[in-house]
């Protein structure tokens, strides 16, 4: 229950407002602090830079250079782990990111449900929107990727050039791997159907087939 403190150089700080410099651990429910530089921050606003760990439900926060961040708003920069239901995220240099939107770039893992990111080079991006450049793994449900160079792409739409393993359900695919499938049939990038898999397979064959079917070579990939 502190009001309108200069700088505060200590340990359990509770529910203090305009905070100038904040350099320790335990802070919680704060309102617009200059700077943090310590741990434990939830449910703060207006956070000019933070460095620390554990800072939950945070708004209008200029640096983020931490772990476990959650439901963020219109955070600049993060460079941290374990961020989680965030908008408008500039640079993210990170792993565990969910349910993001407008990220400008990100290079980390676990990127989940987020739109617009313009460059991701990380792995398990799943249900992204309108991303630029992809250097992962494990893509799933994607739509406008430019460039995918990875494996495990599932129901994509409007990829420009895949060079990797495991493509199924995909539209529109310029290049593949050594080992991915060219779903498309032309040039241009046709989608592929029963027929063209057909001819490409024959699925009632032989046990490799059957392999190859376990494996995701499902568009005639050795």
């Amino acid at each position: 229950m502190c009001e309108e403190v200069g700088k505060v150089v200590s340990t359990g700080l509770e529910m203090c407002e305009e905070v100038g410099k904040v350099v320790s651990t335990g802070l919680e429910m704060y309102e617009e602090v200059g700077k943090v530089v310590s741990t434990g921050l939830e449910t703060c606003e207006e956070v000019g830079k933070v460095v620390s760990t554990g800072l939950e439900m945070y708004e209008e926060v200029g640096k983020v250079v931490s772990t476990g961040l959650e439901t963020c708003e219109e955070v600049e920069k993060v460079v941290s782990t374990g961020l989680e239901t965030c908008e408008e995220v500039e640079k993210v240099v990170s792993t565990g990111l969910e349910m993001y939107e407008e990220v400008g770039k990100v290079v980390s893992t676990g990127l989940e449900m987020c739109e617009e990111v313009g460059k991701v080079v990380s792995t398990g991006l799943e249900m992204c929107e309108e991303v630029g450049t992809v250097v992962s793994t494990g893509l799933e449900t994607c739509e406008e990727v430019g460039k995918v160079v990875s494996t495990g792409v599932e129901t994509c739409e409007e990829v420009g050039k895949v060079v990797s393993t495991g493509l199924e359900m995909c539209e529109e695919v310029e290049k593949s791997g050594p080992r991915a499938a060219v779903c498309s049939a032309e040039a241009g990038g046709a989608r592929a159907n029963e027929a063209s898999l057909s001819s490409m397979y024959d699925f009632t064959s032989s046990a490799s087939a059957t392999d190859d079917v376990l494996n995701g070579n499902l568009c005639g990939a050795n």
